[in-house]
């Protein structure tokens, strides 16, 4: 009878529940309750919910009709399941435009003259105008997350044979995990109706939930909810003019010619056709859980919505309160934010935005009988006038609701709050990330930086494995300033061509290296490869042979020789030849033959950056070799580098014999630096090249990238990240792409997560920071056994200065092994980073923070979570997130954000 009682009880109170004080109270009966029938639990068939993660837990499943929508809650469940509007991609923050359609409304002035035969003149006349506004976003801020359902035993039962239930709780019988009272949840739209212990969330219906700032209830924005499939539309009023010029008759203004327009400010205005956003959405039934439990079992990435207050054990997610949750798309970032900026906390309203109003109105001439001249002034010339100007800003009016978004907090985080609590001095205590007011990077287009060592592999073009025209339009936004390029002599020179005659194609390779150059990165050219139309010269492919015999060796000189002269105002660095170890070529044919390239290419350009080896893999002894026979030859210093390709599961394990080949080539040619010239990983198992015996995704990809790239940047070496895109080999594919293309088309179909991820690591690591390299490397610690990942694993940290701020990063991560799937940062680590350094204004008060560089998030440090220590010197920062992708601690005065 109690059981019913307080069952019954609970039903009334949420059915009343218009206001947050009886939803407190139905929480303060769930107390008693739970302590006096225990914890019965809420039946989820179909429950679906939100997951911090990449992907779904187990027990549960991606809920694909969702992905790339928002989700907009309704409370019939006939009305679940409709879809509106194209579903979004990996992080697109969709434009929209406007037409419309106006007059330019030029005024009559008369003058006293005939209508002939001075055409100088505009016509008095409404002009028609039928045009559109600029592309332009909402600027509402989203945030990206996988939407999964539950997995269980129970059928669920279809909604045209539901039969009508109790709401008076109990135990489901089936393996629903227990979830807390007021938990908010969408459920399947097979789904006829909320299950028992569960009632409509009517505070949602027609809205998109929206994680709040705080505990207390719900705010609902002042957007009325929308109709079940409503894409609402929204309009711009604008009000933009020009100006037009003075034209002047030898005669008098006055009666009767009304023909001729008067000068004067021109107001092209009106109200745009109306749009709407171009979001898409899914309706789900949303229900709240009035099961008496304060209890969890669900897994513990789960984003758990409440109608009044995160559970016991479960804390607001601030880094993403404020922000439109768009269900993950394919491929996409799970936990990427995106858009505009977080709504304030308590808002009702909805961001603005306007578009751009311009056009052209071409006027019509009036013929005036006079001459140009003085005295009649004042009238309009005959042109045509171009205006353009803002709209007025307008709200998009797309209806939301905020309410509590909680997740689970870590073992770390909850012995900090206990220890909090007991010592009564919460503000002084250095709190676990997550940490408030997350700020996304802002990525840099290649234009807009001065210098880097960050190049990005454009090769395989010379075989027509990857086409330039169908990505080059990615390249810019990377923010790479150097490419490297493969010459490729059989395509420029194929054996149609009289080859006693040096005639070249240029014309793919004009498109390349002009195209780069323009698009603010500069290439670099490997010379290469053979070309079977001329006896000797070898074959177009990566295992050629070297030019052997007087005919081919004269031919690759006078092909390299056109080449350089043809590209030496855009290309100053060549590379010669590619992998000679690995196409068994001695390392004595080699060097010779890199002597006699680096000679022709010296003498057509005499400041060429000349780069040799392009080594497969690290190989000391092949290099060692190679040194010595370039050095029998004569001085080295033509020599500027030497480049390697060291391919490795694990990132982090070349750097003994990287070290090693440095120290070999200085001290064979102290004037030359070592170059990691091409590196990556797929982000697929299984493809063609290096590294394809493992189970890649494009999480471990981008991982792997920036473990490599940084790993690079931190020894000051100059890297270069293989490839921009996927490449479709005959009979196989390179999945070592940043873009996904498709195969055998070569289009490209989205970035890829590595992409994004280098996106943000460039807009940081420009030419402007550098690695401190003769101060001691920073430590990293974990708190005690068992507490954090680091425990057992190999540790990387480094430190970099921003020289024309001062300001000081710290970068690290877990380098034990092969990048994993873990998505986020584990909080529990709670590691300590230390680094020593004499000065003491590397990172200043209230400007250091915290940033994944793999979602390109950064969250602003608590000073009560680092010091700096004069006595000794040393910066100490506490409760740091740790995982085995690169993750930063910066003084913000480095950062663009």
């Amino acid at each position: 009878q109690l059981h019913c009682f307080v069952f019954s009880l609970l039903a009334i109170l949420a059915n009343m529940a218009s206001s947050r004080l009886l939803m407190v109270a139905m929480a303060s009966l769930v107390v008693i309750g739970s302590q006096l029938i225990g914890s019965a639990v809420a039946e989820t068939p179909g429950m679906i919910m939100y997951f911090d993660a990449q992907s779904c837990p187990t027990g549960w499943e991606d809920f694909a009709p969702a992905k790339g929508r928002l989700v907009v809650s309704v409370t019939d469940s006939s009305n679940a399941g409709v879809t509106v509007g194209k579903p979004l991609g990996d992080r697109e923050n969709r434009a929209h435009t406007h037409t419309y359609k106006t007059t330019a409304d030029l005024p009559e002035k008369e003058v006293a003259a005939i209508g002939c035969c001075n055409d100088q003149g505009a016509a008095h006349n409404n002009y028609p105008i039928s045009t559109s506004t600029s592309q332009d976003v909402s600027s509402l801020p989203f945030s990206q997350f996988i939407l999964c359902r539950i997995v269980t035993n129970t059928t669920i039962t279809p909604k045209a044979t539901a039969r009508p239930h109790s709401n008076a709780g109990g135990a489901s019988g089936d393996d629903s995990p227990i979830v807390p009272f007021g938990t908010v949840a969408y459920f399947d739209p097979d789904v006829p109706q909320c299950p028992p212990s569960w009632l409509p969330y009517t505070e949602s219906n027609g809205r998109v939930l929206v994680p709040a700032y705080k505990n207390g209830g719900s705010i609902a924005s002042t957007a009325a909810p929308l109709a079940s499939g409503e894409d609402r539309t929204h309009t711009h009023s604008y009000d933009v003019t020009f100006s037009t010029t003075d034209v002047s008759y030898a005669g008098a203004d006055g009666c009767c010619n009304t023909g001729p327009a008067a000068a004067g400010t021109v107001h092209v205005a009106g109200t745009t056709d109306p749009v709407s956003l171009g979001l898409p959405y899914i309706q789900l039934l949303t229900c709240q859980s009035t099961s008496p439990t304060f209890n969890s079992s669900l897994p513990a990435p789960a984003l758990v919505w409440n109608s009044v207050n995160c559970a016991p054990g479960y804390n607001i997610s601030f880094d993403i309160a404020g922000r439109f949750p768009v269900v993950l798309p394919e491929g996409g970032l799970a936990g990427a934010s995106f858009g505009g900026d977080s709504l304030k906390p308590g808002a009702t309203g909805d961001p603005t935005h306007h578009h751009t109003v311009s056009g052209s109105v071409a006027t019509s001439a009036a013929g005036v009988g006079l001459a140009s001249g003085c005295c009649g002034d004042g009238y309009a010339a005959h042109s045509t006038y171009t205006y353009s100007g803002p709209s007025a800003d307008t709200g998009t009016d797309f209806p939301y609701l905020l309410a509590p978004l909680c997740k689970k907090q870590g073992a770390q985080q909850k012995r900090q709050e206990k220890q909090q609590d007991r010592e009564g001095r919460t503000e002084e205590t250095c709190a676990s990330h997550p940490w408030p007011k997350a700020t996304p990077l802002v990525p840099k287009n290649a234009s807009s930086i001065t210098a880097s060592n960050w190049s990005v592999g454009a090769e395989t073009m010379d075989r027509n494995f990857t086409d330039f025209d169908l990505w080059a339009r990615y390249l810019p936004a990377l923010g790479v300033k150097h490419a490297r390029v493969q010459s490729g002599w059989a395509r420029t020179q194929p054996s149609k061509f009289d080859s006693s005659a040096l005639a070249f194609d240029w014309e793919w390779l004009d498109d390349i290296v002009y195209g780069m150059h323009k698009a603010g990165v500069t290439p670099w050219i490997q010379t290469s490869f053979g070309n079977p139309g001329i006896p000797g010269a070898g074959s177009s492919d990566v295992h050629s042979p070297l030019p052997s015999g007087q005919q081919a060796l004269a031919a690759w000189e006078a092909y390299v020789a056109a080449l350089v002269s043809r590209y030496a105002s855009v290309v100053s660095t060549w590379e010669i030849w590619n992998e000679p170890n690995d196409s068994k070529i001695s390392a004595e044919d080699y060097a010779a033959f890199a002597v006699r390239t680096a000679t022709t290419i010296k003498s057509v350009q005499h400041n060429a950056s000349i780069w040799v080896g392009a080594l497969a893999g690290v190989p000391v002894s092949y290099a060692s070799d190679m040194m010595a026979a370039l050095k029998s030859s004569g001085p080295l210093d033509w020599l500027d580098a030497v480049t390697y390709h060291p391919y490795a599961y694990n990132p982090d394990s070349v750097y003994d014999e990287v070290a090693k080949l440095r120290d070999l080539v200085h001290k064979a040619a102290p004037n030359a630096q070592i170059v990691q010239g091409e590196n990556g990983a797929p982000s697929v198992g299984g493809g063609y090249g290096a590294l394809g015996q493992h189970s890649w995704t494009e999480l471990s990809q981008a991982k792997w990238a920036l473990r490599r790239l940084l790993g690079d940047a931190a020894r000051g070496i100059p890297s270069s990240l293989f490839s921009m895109a996927d490449m479709c080999y005959t009979g196989a594919e390179n999945h070592k792409g940043l873009l996904l293309v498709k195969c055998p088309d070569k289009t490209v179909v989205r970035p890829k997560m590595a992409y994004h991820a280098v996106q943000y690591l460039t807009s940081v690591f420009d030419g402007a920071v550098q690695p401190l390299l003769h101060a001691p490397r920073p430590t990293m610690t974990a708190p005690a056994a068992g507490s954090g990942r680091f425990d057992t694993a190999a540790p990387e940290a480094f430190a970099f200065e921003h020289l024309p701020s001062g300001a000081g990063l710290l970068v690290y991560w877990n380098a034990e092994t092969t990048p994993s799937e873990t998505l986020s940062p584990e909080s529990t680590a709670a590691l300590k980073l230390s680094f020593e350094s004499h000065n003491p204004t590397l990172f200043q008060q209230e400007h250091v923070i915290f940033c994944d560089l793999l979602k390109g998030l950064c969250y602003q440090v608590p000073d009560s979570c680092w010091s700096y220590d004069k006595a000794t010197n040393a910066y100490e920062f506490n409760n740091l997130p740790a995982f085995d992708s690169p993750l930063l601690v910066a003084d913000s005065r480095a950062l663009q954000l």
